[in-house]
C-alpha cells in the first residue's frame, strides 16, 4: 500500500512500530540490544558424576545418581537382587508362615502386634499374610459380614407383635422397647418383617383432639359450622360431574376456575348441605358476581334464578 512505512530490518515486510522497526524487532532491540538478537543460552549444571551428561537436579547429581546415593550412600551403586529402586536390601526377615497364620486367625493378634513380635513393619506382615492366603481383617468387622459385638440385641418377635397393632410405628415400638429406630428397622428388614406405609400408620390417628392443628378454644357449635373436608370434596365432585364441568351461568368449560355453589345457603339449610341437587357449578367470575349481589349468607334458589335471568339479559 502506498505511503506505508515498513520495518528497517532487512527482509522484514511488517509495518513500522517504533525506532524504525516493527513491533517484533523493536522488542528484540529492547531486550537483547539488537534488532535480530536472541536470548543467551541458559547455563545448566551437569551431574557431578564423571561421564554423566544429564542435568543436575539435587545435591549436584542427576535424578538417577541422586536416588542411588540416597538409598545406597554411593551414586555409582548398581542394582542388586532385582530391586526396582536400585538399592541393596538388607537380609529379609524370616517368618514362619504357619505360625503367622495361627497367631493372626486363631490368637487374633493384630498386624501391629505381629510386626512388633517379629521385628518388622506392619506392611511386611500384611504382605506375608496375603501370600499365605489369609483374609485380612478390617478394623470394623461388620463391613466383612461379622456382627458387631456392640450391636444391641433385639427381641424381634416381641417387637413385631407390637408393630402389628393398629397405628403402631417403628419409632413408637423402638421407644417402647428402648432401642434406636434405625436399629429396629434394620432388624425388621433382616427378619423379613413387612414395613408399614405412612398411610397405614397415621390412618385414623390425626382426627379430633389427636390432630396437631386441634384448636381447644373452639366450641361445638363453631366446629359444626366448619365443613368436613372429605364430605365436601365428594359433594363438590358430584356437582361438577353432573354439570359436565361447565359454568351454568355463562357456559365457561375451560376448567381450573370452577366453584360448587350452594343454592340454599350452607348455614341456613343444614338438611340439604350435602344434597347434590342443592349444588350448582359456577365459574370464579359468576360466583363472585352472585355473592356480590346477594351476600354470603341466607342465600336461596330464588336468588339464583334471578341471577341467571339477569345474566341472560346481559348476554342478550
Amino acid at each position: 500500500m502506498a505511503g506505508l512505512r515498513l520495518c528497517g530490518e532487512e527482509g522484514c515486510g511488517k509495518a513500522l512500530w517504533a525506532l524504525g522497526y516493527c513491533q517484533s524487532h523493536w522488542r528484540r532491540l529492547k531486550l537483547y540490544g539488537a534488532s535480530n538478537g536472541t536470548p543467551a543460552p541458559r547455563h545448566v549444571n551437569q551431574c557431578s558424576v564423571s561421564g554423566c551428561q544429564r542435568p543436575a537436579k539435587c545435591r549436584g547429581f542427576c535424578t538417577m545418581h541422586y536416588q542411588r546415593w540416597l538409598h545406597n550412600g554411593d551414586p555409582l551403586a548398581t542394582r542388586q537382587g532385582g530391586n526396582k529402586k536400585g538399592c541393596v536390601l538388607p537380609e529379609r526377615v524370616k517368618i514362619n508362615a504357619d505360625q503367622l497364620l495361627w497367631d493372626y486367625e486363631v490368637n487374633r493378634l493384630s498386624s501391629d502386634a505381629l510386626a512388633e513380635k517379629h521385628g518388622c513393619s506392619s506392611p511386611t506382615i500384611l504382605i506375608r499374610l496375603r501370600k499365605a492366603g489369609a483374609v485380612i481383617r478390617h478394623h470394623n468387622d461388620t463391613k466383612r459380614g461379622a456382627p458387631s459385638p456392640k450391636r444391641t440385641k433385639i427381641n424381634v418377635a416381641k417387637a413385631a407383635r407390637l408393630y402389628a397393632e393398629k397405628n403402631a410405628s417403628i419409632s413408637s415400638v423402638a421407644r417402647e422397647i428402648g432401642v434406636a429406630t434405625k436399629a429396629l428397622r434394620r432388624a425388621f428388614m433382616e427378619k423379613g418383617v413387612r414395613i408399614k406405609g405412612l398411610s397405614e400408620v397415621i390412618d385414623g390417628t390425626r382426627y379430633g383432639e389427636r390432630n396437631p392443628n386441634w384448636n381447644p378454644d373452639l366450641s361445638s357449635h363453631e366446629r359444626e359450622q366448619r365443613r368436613p373436608t372429605r364430605t365436601h370434596t365428594a359433594w363438590r365432585c358430584a356437582v361438577y360431574e353432573r354439570d359436565d364441568f361447565t359454568c351454568q351461568a355463562c357456559g365457561d368449560d375451560r376448567g381450573g376456575n370452577l366453584n360448587a355453589h350452594h343454592l340454599s345457603s350452607y348455614h341456613a339449610d343444614k338438611a340439604r348441605r350435602w344434597d347434590v341437587s342443592n349444588g350448582v357449578t359456577l365459574c370464579d367470575v359468576c360466583h363472585r358476581a352472585f355473592h356480590k349481589a346477594h351476600g354470603y349468607k341466607n342465600n336461596t334458589e330464588a336468588q339464583f334464578r334471578a341471577f341467571l335471568l339477569g345474566a341472560a339479559k346481559l348476554a342478550a
